[in-house]
């Protein structure tokens, strides 16, 4: 958490009457943001106006036509920081940057994908100005706007401004914050200003409040607490766009009420034990009969007020009864590169090399069919790990090939893998590749198929987990699965295919993970420990399942598309959820399927149960089973309890 402590020591300006626009790609450090300052030398802005965005293409236009009307007889700039948009917001910026009477600078704030708060800090430690004022992207600022923060800021420490709902011409504008008004302002930050040295000094937003909303509110506590007053400015006044869509606003409750359950426990001095059983038992009644009376109607209880308390209830309980270890931010932690100075790291990808010694080569259809899902793919998330330790990554290929297809993975490999061209067995030639590379005391080895892909930071994941021990399976049971119509599904697998093995090296030839000895996934538990990494919402695999993957089945449900992007760098994109109802009635359908595939695979319903318990339980270590037992520890018990479910089980395990 935090924000940048120290100004920037040499900063260039520029003059107001000569709009810019500056891209900041990468560049300096500051605090671990990348920032990059270039313009002409002028006077420094006295005020800067910071808005954060996350494709808002369609937004940005009105926003900065109502900042092009703000008569300001002082110098400013406006940074807008993205933080990793699709839909060409970059260059809506930049061909609009030209309406202003100020500098405009874009900032690259995709580091942290969701996460808002690190994304004002961001924007912050990007600012020149003393004075910050806050607006978001689908904000419009009325007249005057900006004179007030600024003369606001040059006789109070922090403000809060007026907000109102944008309503139609020739309707009445609606209040919607009306504590302006009052001594203790709500502070929300679509329409907040404060002082640079403010800001720094209370620690900046809050980044471990990864969720949404809560951490303007966070932030008004701790500047209060250090003394900071926060005023009510009325004159400064924005319109404010509604959240359209039933679902959306579900969401955005639901997310608000979890990360108010963090905020309780983080300031338990000012909320008490909130968190306690007996106030949230409490709480959830009052709310379940405020909704009761929303729905029953004729008590004056609003819908959307009963819909409010009942999903607030519900995302207090859920982050109560949540793993502690899946109540951390579910982005990505800063990349801080590792170092190796007791392990080796081999990732093994068998693309198209053979098991049997006799067995045929794959043919070149094929061949050239997976290759196409493999640049699409597992290249670039490969590509995208980032904040790891060096690791080296084998690629196994089938020697009887065409040239043409060799130098197309020749040339797709320079700096990213290495091609090992063979037609040798493939447990034999992976384990004796593997026993010359590693030299180290220790010995990390993760597989990964290659119609397949790894979230961001899945590699510097699985590092983090060595201990220096013995032996080590480690897996992330939550994943995503990509069908070849484009939808996305959220999937649970507890031992599955993306495994890694931590061992100890002796004088014998390494283990490796899934080769001769333990190639069957679900079975690992015969031959060491598994380490069960609950990552809470966050996926950290991507399954293809497509014509020719016939081992893998979609057994997920239905999320949303721009998951895909969130997590992962793949050039094969989800299809857009085209609405909301055909997006529930896409949900509605994979519970069904999935139900469908429970009756004819009963392993699969005893392995969800399996890993609902996994999730409840949070970050663990499963001991080794004997030989006699099969699959996770639900179905452990069946095989010891009943004999006849045992011929099921190494069916669904096998």
């Amino acid at each position: 958490m935090g924000l940048a402590s120290r100004r920037l020591a040499s900063v260039m300006g520029h003059t107001p009457t000569e709009p810019s626009f500056t891209r900041c790609r990468t560049a300096r450090e500051l605090h671990g943001y990348a920032l990059r300052v270039t313009s002409s030398p002028a006077a420094r802005p006295s005020i800067s106006v910071l808005t954060i965005t996350y494709n808002g293409a369609r937004y940005l236009p009105t926003l900065m036509a109502s900042l092009a009307r703000q008569d300001a007889d002082f110098p400013w700039e406006y940074v807008v920081v993205d933080n990793g948009s699709t839909d060409g917001t970059w260059d809506v910026v930049s061909e609009l940057a030209r309406t202003l009477p100020a500098p405009v600078r874009m900032i690259d704030g995709g580091a942290k994908p969701g996460n808002i708060p690190y994304v004002r800090n961001l924007a912050a430690a990007s600012a020149r100005a003393d004075h910050l004022v806050y607006c978001d992207q689908d904000d419009i600022v009325e007249p005057g706007w900006l004179a007030a923060a600024e003369d606001g800021l040059r006789q109070h420490q922090a403000l809060m401004g007026l907000i109102h709902d944008m309503t139609p011409v020739d309707a009445p504008p609606r209040v919607m914050n009306p504590s302006v008004y009052t001594d203790m302002p709500i502070v929300e930050s679509c329409n907040f200003a404060v002082r640079r040295a403010t800001l720094e000094a209370a620690g900046g937003f809050d980044e471990d409040l990864a969720g949404y909303g809560m951490d303007d509110s966070e932030l008004a506590l701790r500047l209060r607490k250090k003394g900071h007053a926060i005023v009510g400015w009325p004159s400064m006044r924005i319109q404010a766009r509604q959240t359209v869509g039933t679902m959306n606003r579900i969401r955005k409750v639901f997310s608000s009420a979890r990360t108010e359950m963090v905020v309780w426990q983080k300031h338990a001095d000012v909320y008490g034990d909130r968190r306690n059983r007996r106030y949230l038992c409490k709480e959830t009644r009052t709310n379940l009969r405020t909704g009761w009376l929303a729905v029953r109607g004729g008590s004056g209880v609003s819908k959307d007020r009963g819909a409010r308390a009942v999903v607030t209830s519900a995302g207090h309980l859920y982050e109560r009864v949540r793993p502690r270890a899946a109540r951390s931010s579910v982005v990505e932690p800063p990349c801080q590169p590792k170092t190796s100075e007791s392990f080796d790291h081999i990732v093994i990808t068998q693309f198209s090399a053979v098991f049997a010694p006799d067995a045929e080569p794959a043919s070149q259809e094929w061949c050239w069919y997976r290759l196409a899902i493999f640049r699409k793919l597992l290249c670039p998330s490969m590509r995208s790990q980032s904040g790891a330790a060096p690791f080296t990554w084998l690629v196994y290929f089938d020697d009887r090939c065409s040239s043409g297809f060799r130098a197309a993975v020749d040339e797709l490999a320079a700096g990213l893998f290495v091609p090992i061209w063979t037609h040798d067995v493939y447990w034999d030639r992976v384990v004796r590749d593997v026993e010359k590379l590693s030299t180290r005391e220790y010995l990390i080895t993760t597989r990964v198929d290659s119609d397949d892909a790894l979230s961001r930071g899945f590699i510097r994941s699985v590092q983090e987990e060595f201990a220096r021990q013995d032996l080590l399976f480690v897996t992330f049971p939550r994943g995503l699965q990509l069908d070849d119509n484009g939808r996305v599904y959220s999937y649970d697998e507890p031992s599955g295919p993306f495994m890694s093995l931590i061992e100890r090296r002796g004088s014998e030839p390494p283990r490796v993970v899934l080769s001769h000895a333990h190639f069957n996934h679900g079975l690992v538990r015969r031959h060491g420990p598994i380490r069960e990494v609950i990552t809470g919402g966050r996926p950290m695999w991507l399954q293809y399942i497509h014509g020719t993957n016939v081992a893998n089945a979609v057994r997920g449900v239905r999320v949303p598309a721009a998951t895909l992007s969130r997590w992962f760098d793949v050039e094969m994109h989800a299809r857009p959820d085209a609405s909301w109802l055909i997006f529930a009635t896409d949900l509605v359908r994979s519970h069904a399927a999935r139900v469908r595939f429970w009756g004819g695979t009963p392993y699969y319903a005893v392995e969800y149960v399996d890993a609902l318990f996994d999730r409840i339980r949070g970050t663990h270590v499963k001991k080794p089973a004997g030989a006699s037992v099969h699959g996770p520890p639900l179905l452990s018990a069946l095989v010891r309890s009943r004999k006849g479910v045992s011929m099921l089980v190494r069916r669904g395990g096998s």
